[in-house]
């Protein structure tokens, strides 16, 4: 073999060999500037359940409202539990049915909102409500109010309005200050317990934050909540 073969294939091993390293540095460059990847990614923050989206407030889905009629020289009061229609107040509808079932007032009396502070209802009417009363029919707008607004947990006493202003009595009962609420039907008579302990959940009062869910009493056959 001619000395020009062996070194004519010399050359092409060391250019062969010239061409590997320069592929291996061009590979290490890149290496060493790529970005680095994290494989450790920063743990995620484990989401605790809202306690408002957990506990939603009990709503009121029946309420009885009690008619009056008179059994010898007292009153005796009948509970008629009614569905509250959907997105209704409740004491606004119990109180309007009333009304409207006992004929007592002017057909056109309404009760146009109820407002609950500091435990106290204020119940507003229209001017149809005020009228003059007799015995048997102020006694019976006066308990079956108070036997109504007396189911609501956070209502104590109530009074009453007419387009924003108290009504300063109702037939010969003197209103200036407000008036219990009933709290056992079967005898309206009896001065209202101070403790109130009956079914419907409490309506919204500023002045009063809600009772937890375990104060919330469970409602009887009159009264239903989910």
């Amino acid at each position: 073999m001619s000395k020009t073969s062996k070194s004519e294939r010399n050359l092409g091993v060391i250019a062969l060999l010239a061409i590997g390293a320069v592929g291996l540095a061009a590979v290490a460059v890149y290496v060493h500037k790529a970005p680095k990847v994290d494989f450790n990614p920063p743990p995620q923050p484990i989401s605790k359940p809202n306690p408002a989206q957990q506990q939603q407030p009990k709503v009121a889905t029946k309420i009885t409202v009690y008619l009056p009629s008179l059994v010898g020289d007292d009153i005796k009061l009948t509970g008629q539990p009614e569905s509250i229609p959907e997105g209704q107040d409740p004491i606004v509808f119990a109180i309007n049915s009333f009304l409207r079932q006992t004929h007592i007032v002017d057909p056109q009396a309404r009760l146009l909102s109820a407002q609950v502070r500091d435990g106290v209802a204020i119940l507003d009417f229209n001017p149809a409500f005020r009228a003059t009363y007799g015995s048997f029919d102020e006694r019976s707008i006066l308990y079956s109010v108070g036997a109504i607004l007396g189911q609501i947990q956070n209502i104590d006493s109530f009074t009453f309005h007419v387009e924003g202003q108290p009504l300063e009595s109702i037939g010969s009962v003197d209103l200036s200050d407000p008036l219990p609420v009933i709290r056992d039907p079967e005898h309206p008579d009896q001065t209202a317990a101070p403790k109130n302990d009956k079914n419907i959940p409490p309506v919204n009062d500023p002045s009063r934050p809600a009772p937890k869910d375990q104060d919330l009493a469970p409602g009887p056959s009159g009264a239903e909540t989910h």
